[in-house]
């Protein structure tokens, strides 16, 4: 099958059970489970048997220090995306000499703006200044370090200067990138599976691509009490069945239309400037709460909706900011466990919720993107010659949502779907139809 193996299947297919049930009949491989939930995390440590740890604090140290320090000891290890995403070329090293098989649970953010996980904001006078100084930027836009080494923790750019030493910096327009993941980190394992649907839309395909490593695709089928990994040939999702159990609303002709560059990131920047302006409370009061008042009459406990996290408090209403509310005993608790547990009684689901059960008991269902790449990145990739299709990262984006919600559930169960963006619409509307989204590929793909 190849060094990488990409499981492509329907949310539901079995892809974690063949995972566990793989790690399970090889109890002498090492291996190395990365998943974005800490409690699917428990999941596979539960349903193995061949000792696999999660990284913890110790001696004052990181979860990123310990990932490495149990790494070097050999030993197998179940960690989440924030911290494998940390991973080194001296990591690589290390999970090299310790011959590691990967499984990957769900695609990871590969390439991400620098401003989106560091802890300066960098400014234009900071931009100027690192190309004055600091930095040399090639024609493919790779970012090195050209200035003498500043090892004090008080640089203000010292964070820049140890990307820029591990190759993991880009310069796209006038945006600095990070690579967050080493392509080193996929070339040390002996193994790779990398378990998502519709791959043919993810950041990571364009990433493999791009550094021309070849994948096999594969799909999971049910063989009485066994998990079958089979070659790749269609969309295995019964989208008849879902077809039957969604019910989706079309809004009145004379209701507000989203056309089909509304309600991206870039229309939010533009439209949505405050929670009192005119585009805010359109959406805020005649779109949303209008369906999940009227249309739906439907109880906190049963919504889920989203829009750009960064404009949430801009849109969202107080009859759908929480499912309940806390209670004396839940407000007591330290800081740290009560943000987690409004997390998972909010009403608020980001777009990018993967791999999780917590909102499983969710049956009315707003979804208010139309998720697009970011332009630098999907320019990047074209450049190189590497297509980035934009309607599957869009349905992808879509669906791994939806299947956050009570249609996810053993047996799945009816919900009620409101769309509000008209081309993320279609495309559903295309899929639940049948017809294919996305191009045929070959099941060996190479960049």
């Amino acid at each position: 099958m190849g060094k990488i193996v990409v499981i492509d299947s329907m949310c539901g297919q079995g892809k974690t059970q063949w995972a566990l049930q793989n790690i399970n009949a090889h109890p002498d491989e090492a291996v190395i489970y990365a998943s974005p939930l800490l409690s699917e995390l428990d999941r596979v440590i539960q349903g193995t048997c061949n000792g696999i740890i999660q990284p913890d604090y110790h001696g004052g140290h990181s979860k990123f220090y310990d990932f490495n320090r149990l790494i070097e000891d050999g030993e197998s290890i179940a960690v989440s995306h924030s911290t494998f995403t940390k991973s080194t070329n001296n990591t690589a090293n290390n999970i090299h000499q310790g011959r590691y098989t990967l499984y990957l649970d769900e695609t990871m953010d590969v390439l991400v703006p620098y401003q989106d996980i560091a802890d300066k904001k960098l400014k234009k006078g900071d931009i100027d200044a690192l190309r004055d100084a600091f930095i040399e930027v090639d024609e493919a836009g790779c970012v090195s370090w050209k200035s003498k080494s500043y090892v004090n923790d008080g640089f203000e750019y010292g964070e820049i200067e140890r990307l820029a030493k591990l190759g993991c910096l880009l310069f796209l327009g006038d945006t600095l990138f990070v690579w967050e993941f080493p392509i080193s980190v996929f070339n040390a394992f002996e193994q790779v599976y990398v378990m998502s649907y519709m791959f043919d839309g993810s950041i990571l395909k364009a990433y493999l691509d791009y550094h021309g490593l070849e994948y096999t695709k594969m799909q999971v089928k049910r063989s009485g009490a066994e998990y079958l990994l089979v070659p790749y040939t269609h969309d295995d999702a019964d989208v008849q069945t879902f077809r039957a159990l969604i019910s989706r609303y079309t809004p009145p002709p004379k209701a507000k239309r989203y056309t089909s560059t509304n309600l991206s990131s870039t229309w939010y920047k533009n439209n949505i400037k405050g929670r009192s302006c005119a585009s805010a409370a359109t959406l805020r009061t005649s779109t949303i709460n209008n369906y999940l008042r009227n249309v739906c009459k439907a109880k906190a406990k049963q919504i889920m909706w989203c829009c750009p996290k960064d404009y949430k408090s801009k849109i969202e209403e107080d009859g759908w900011k929480f499912t309940r509310r806390l209670t004396k005993e839940e407000r007591d608790l330290p800081k740290v466990e009560q943000e987690k547990l409004k997390q998972q009684i909010s009403c608020f689901v980001p777009s990018n919720a993967r791999g999780t059960n917590e909102y499983a008991d969710r049956d009315v269902l707003v979804y208010a993107c139309n998720l697009y790449p970011n332009p630098y990145i999907q320019r990047f990739f074209a450049e190189h010659g590497v297509h980035l299709d934009t309607d599957a990262f869009a349905l992808s984006a879509l669906i791994q949502w939806v299947w956050r919600s009570a249609i996810r559930k053993p047996e799945p169960q009816p919900i009620q779907l409101y769309i509000v963006s008209r081309r993320v619409s279609d495309l559903f509307e295309q899929w639940l139809s049948g017809h294919t989204i996305l191009p045929e590929r070959s099941e060996l793909r190479a960049g």
